[in-house]
């Protein structure tokens, strides 16, 4: 169980537990501090740090399949079609790309129903939609 304990409990005279898990440290960012010192950071606190804010591994230290499909993607999502979609009464631009079906996907304007969330590509349909 954790508790807080006293100051007076703890042996300052040793210094930092430095090597006593097996784990290098690594360096974080240069403004870690006020006066410009390196922090540093374990493995294991860089793997989590990654895992926490999705940070990517680069293409070279994927496999082959992976970096493949994920070169793939980059490709087919550089280019943004959808410029601004429509939902009830709002019209909102959009900032990325969106994996529509095709058909869809090349629209400059994507009409979406409030209620149900179907998308189309044609305001008359749209209207025909709201209307049955």
């Amino acid at each position: 169980m954790d508790e807080w304990i006293q100051l007076s409990r703890i042996d300052l005279s040793r210094g930092p537990a430095s090597g006593r898990s097996g784990r290098e440290a690594l360096p974080l960012t240069p403004d870690s501090s006020a006066e410009g010192l390196e922090r540093k950071m374990t493995r294991r606190q860089k793997q989590r740090h990654d895992e926490i804010n999705h940070v990517q591994k680069p293409i070279e230290e994927m496999d082959p399949t992976t970096a493949a499909l994920e070169r793939e993607h980059e490709a087919l999502t550089k280019v943004k079609y959808i410029d601004m979609i429509q939902i009830g009464k709002y019209e909102i631009d959009a900032w990325y790309f969106s994996p529509f079906p095709d058909e869809y996907g090349k629209q400059r304007r994507l009409f979406i129903c409030e209620y149900c969330l179907k998308y189309m590509k044609l305001e008359k349909t749209y209207q025909r939609h709201l209307s049955g």
